[in-house]
């Protein structure tokens, strides 16, 4: 009788022992996963303030630009001398300053010259320098002038869409076409586009944002346009502070593809690699939320997620850290971990033991 009790108690001490073990178990993993969601939102909310700051730049630089003397004043000999090319401006154009034409693009004084250009070329002779330092400093991967009629009158990097139309032919359908469209319904409104793949920059992904110039009545004079280069955003969103090994942190559009680099991804994310999560879902519906989902590599991660306007443009703003990396080890699992170290090393023993006798 004294032993049987003896062995109850023993049973329920260990019974005890390992619910106290689960509980302190669930505590840590409880404990861990809430502090590595509060570190989460504030990452999430670091790199939102981070792009807001970088829209409100954009902004304030084209309202510079709106108003910038010299560019109204270029913007306006430009479109002289393309009236004066006449019907044939955009080929003559096109002759003297694309790069498969001359090698080279940008100054064109050292070319020959016909009588209708010539007063073209010194406007652009007088312009180009200040196009090409505005955009050494601010960054941007192009910059355009366009007439009221939406021709590219000026392009400082001269790709195959210097002197086209946009609102026409091959650009009628890109995403600098939807750009002009806006502002064209909306003048005195800053416009945006998102990213999407632009044929003139060999399909690169690209993205826009301008403003209507207007003269000394209020009437539209012309279109100033910037095309936005990836880095600035990248540099956002790579920054891996405060996310571990695991964490990053990216944007959605409403294609459900990638807007920026992945952390983990050697080729290029950029309107690639397609996220179709719970964190997409919501953050494109309007919706913020949190939780612990399988991400679009079907990895089970924590995430944050909220959407967010690039412009006029819908995005979902997502920040994620594989739970693998977060979560705690629980004891047991580290005590058979080193319960199969231990017997690996007793088989090595063991082996080395017989080829030493047999020797």
């Amino acid at each position: 009788m004294r032993n049987r009790w003896a062995v109850s108690l023993a049973c329920l001490a260990v019974l005890l022992l390992l619910a106290g073990s689960i509980a302190v178990e669930y505590y840590r993993s409880h404990s861990s996963i809430t502090t590595a969601f509060t570190r989460l939102r504030l990452v999430h909310e670091l790199r939102a303030t981070a792009l807001h700051d970088l829209l409100t730049s954009l902004q304030t630089e084209l309202e510079a630009l709106r108003l910038n003397t010299e560019l109204k004043t270029a913007l306006a000999e430009l479109r002289s001398g393309w009236q004066e090319a006449g019907a044939h401006a955009p080929q003559a154009l096109k002759r003297i300053y694309l790069k498969q034409a001359t090698g080279s693009a940008g100054d064109a004084s050292g070319l020959a010259t016909s009588s209708t250009t010539q007063t073209y070329q010194r406007a652009h002779q007088s312009f180009d320098p200040w196009a090409s330092q505005f955009l050494r400093h601010f960054g941007y991967y192009d910059i355009f002038l366009l007439d009221p009629a939406a021709n590219i009158i000026y392009s400082q990097a001269k790709e195959s869409d210097f002197a086209d139309n946009v609102l026409e032919g091959k650009l009628a359908r890109s995403n600098f076409a939807a750009l002009v469209r806006k502002l064209v319904a909306k003048p005195h409104r800053i416009a945006f586009t998102d990213f999407a793949r632009y044929s003139p920059s060999n399909d690169a992904p690209a993205a826009f944002a301008g403003v209507s110039v207007l003269d000394s009545t209020g009437d539209v004079s012309g279109y100033v346009v910037v095309q936005l280069p990836r880095e600035p955003l990248e540099q956002v969103m790579l920054q891996s502070d405060g996310l571990g090994e695991t964490g990053e942190t990216y944007a959605v559009g409403p294609d459900k593809l990638m807007r920026n680099q992945s952390r983990f991804s050697k080729t290029s994310s950029l309107l690639v690699t397609r996220v179709k999560t719970k964190a997409t879902r919501q953050g494109l519906s309007g919706k913020s939320g949190s939780g612990i989902i399988q991400d679009y590599r079907d990895v089970p991660v924590l995430s944050v997620w909220a959407p967010f306007s690039f412009g006029s443009v819908s995005w979902v703003l997502i920040a994620e850290i594989d739970e693998a990396e977060v979560r705690p080890t629980p004891w047991w699992q580290n005590l058979m971990q080193f319960a199969k170290l231990g017997g690996h090393a007793s088989a090595k023993a063991d082996e080395r033991a017989t080829s030493s006798a047999q020797r």
